[in-house]
């Protein structure tokens, strides 16, 4: 018990050294790679006071292959994709989080003028405590907090599922690095443990290299729908009816036996945890389809209505 007694505080002895070698401020850039021999940038921008002084960082939307050196001002010219709440001490001091390759004076205060961050109500009671007797009767939705970097929050609920921000509305949580490192690689998060309803609120934002694969049931037939998405846009899509029938639709091929193409974008709808799904399953999917023969038909107006509440119309 000692020997670990002692690695362990070897272990937490090292983690502080190194994070008082960490000189971290306002204006620094960063690189995160992201395993697949691209990588992409962010800066530290703020300290939100509305978020008890969390950093903001925008995250640029372009990204490079590892071997290319863009310099500074080139990096933080480039478009800027999400504005983010984070640690940025922690995914620098870790394996696999990202590393600081210099910094700016110019932190594009304007455009983080513009951006709304949100956040829903968290089910707490009346002191502010957690209360799980209460989550069966509490609804989130009757509290959604805005707010602008600096400025005071204003509840607008209540909100209903699918009543869509403004593209300038950016989640107000404080992601964990880890989490932020997703991000920055995709865009998005696929699995959100705590405020997952922001999903129905704040739309996901894919970047354009991106490939999405998710999967919604309609509950009443059973019709399972297999998407594929590159970017915000459909490549492909499988349905599949409960007998094991199948259909193959595309851009190229968006009408077939009586269905046709979700006309949508990925960031209509707003997706759950649960309904992503690997690569690996979608083309399973995509296999058996190109291998049925036969598909069903006539249900084209069954999918215009399934599309109608999967976009909120």
């Amino acid at each position: 018990m000692r020997g670990m007694s002692q690695a362990k505080n070897s272990i937490l002895s090292g983690i502080n050294i190194m994070a008082k070698r960490v000189k971290i401020k306002i204006g620094d850039v960063f690189c995160q790679e992201h395993g697949d021999g691209y990588k992409s940038y962010f800066q530290y921008i703020a300290d939100d006071s509305e978020k008890d002084g969390c950093p903001v960082i925008r995250i640029f939307k372009t990204r490079y292959a590892v071997s290319e050196n863009p310099g500074i001002e080139d990096v933080i010219s480039s478009e800027v994709g999400l504005y983010v709440h984070t640690d940025v001490v922690s995914g620098s001091e870790f394996g696999g989080g990202w590393y600081k390759v210099g910094e700016s004076a110019d932190l594009g205060l304007d455009g983080l003028a513009l951006a709304r961050f949100v956040e829903l109500g968290d089910k707490s009671d009346d002191e502010g405590e957690w209360s799980i007797d209460k989550l069966s009767r509490l609804d989130p939705y009757e509290e959604c907090f805005v707010w602008r970097c600096d400025e005071p929050r204003e509840n607008i609920g209540p909100v209903n599922p699918g009543d869509w921000m403004a593209g300038d509305a950016f989640d107000g949580s404080v992601y964990l690095w880890p989490k932020t490192v997703e991000l920055i690689k995709t865009g998005y998060i696929t699995q959100r443990i705590e405020m997952a309803l922001i999903d129905d609120i704040v739309k996901r934002r894919a970047w354009p290299w991106v490939d999405s694969y998710t999967s919604l049931i309609d509950p009443l037939t059973k019709f399972q729908y297999y998407f594929h998405f590159q970017g915000d846009n459909l490549v492909c899509e499988v349905i599949e009816k409960p007998d094991g029938n199948t259909v193959c639709l595309s851009p190229d091929k968006p009408i077939a036996d009586g269905c046709s193409l979700f006309d949508g974008k990925f960031g209509d709808i707003g997706w759950h945890s649960h309904e992503f799904i690997g690569k690996e399953k979608f083309e399973s999917v995509s296999d058996k389809c190109e291998r049925d023969s036969t598909a069903p038909a006539g249900n084209g107006g069954f999918l215009r209505g399934l599309r109608d509440r999967l976009c909120g119309r």
